[in-house]
């Protein structure tokens, strides 16, 4: 990763890092009382639910709306996959992450624009970075679809002769079904924060689910347990869905890692 870093300097909107970098050097330390960095952990105690959450509520409901409807297809020819036994209907769930992925790809990234503090006035809709981002979203995501789909047609079609080899058989699965799900996380942070190739993306990360320790595997359990719920119980899972449940999962996302992986993946100046 490290013959990689430089490319990471490639930040989205970095200038406007560097612009604020400046004016804080500038500004220097507060005199007497708390430190700089106290306060900052001191105003950052519930920054998610009074920087991120309730400002952004209509536009994360409104953009969890969108995504939505772009999930809709794969949720849909998955479930006939499920009471069809129709391989046809699964190749189409397969191809339609081809566009799910750009919409996944477009809400992390204004999650982590909420996270980052960029100003509304520069801020990128939904819809611009879907279509400006869809080339390598499209290609990453059927990647990850394939392996979506691979867990659950092992999770869904799974038989065990016994009680015993029942339950290796599912944890094996669910262990997998967990590391697909650290690996769609790290791949979606790259692709909605940073211009890379595809094979760069796909390699760098599997370096990026240790370093992220214990945040990255938080989220990818949450996403997880979502995905298991929405086909276990579709119609919980979609009044779940409507609510925005999987975007506060990716605001948890961008909330949780941005601070790490601006450490691990911003070239310093």
């Amino acid at each position: 990763m490290k013959k990689k870093r430089t490319d990471y300097s490639r930040l989205r909107y970095e200038q406007e890092l560097a612009a604020k970098q400046r004016k804080a050097k500038k500004e220097g330390h507060p005199a007497g009382g708390q430190s700089a960095k106290g306060q900052e952990q001191e105003s950052s105690r519930f920054f998610f639910l009074r920087g991120i959450l309730l400002p952004n509520l209509s536009n994360i409901l409104l953009n969890n709306l969108l995504f939505l409807l772009l999930c809709l297809p794969v949720i849909a020819l998955f479930e006939l996959t499920l009471v069809t036994g129709a391989v046809i209907f699964l190749a189409g769930a397969w191809l339609f992450t081809a566009i799910l992925a750009p919409g996944m790809s477009a809400l992390y990234h204004r999650a982590f624009e909420y996270t980052r503090k960029v100003a509304v006035s520069v801020r990128i809709s939904f819809f611009t970075f879907f279509a400006k981002n869809f080339k390598v979203a499209a290609g990453t995501g059927l990647f990850l679809g394939f392996l979506w789909l691979i867990c659950g047609i092992y999770l869904f079609g799974g038989n065990g002769q016994d009680l015993t080899t029942t339950l290796i058989y599912y944890f094996v699965v669910l262990v997998l079904f967990f590391l697909v799900s650290c690996y769609t996380v790290m791949v979606m942070a790259q692709v909605s924060q940073f211009d890379l190739p595809i094979k760069a993306i796909l390699k760098n990360a599997v370096l990026l689910i240790p370093s992220c320790g214990w945040r990255g595997a938080l989220l990818a359990l949450l996403q997880m347990a979502y995905v298991l719920l929405l086909f276990s119980n579709l119609w919980l899972g979609l009044l779940l869905f409507f609510l925005g449940i999987p975007n506060l999962i990716i605001l948890l996302a961008a909330h949780m890692l941005w601070p790490r992986l601006s450490k691990l993946l911003l070239k310093e100046s």
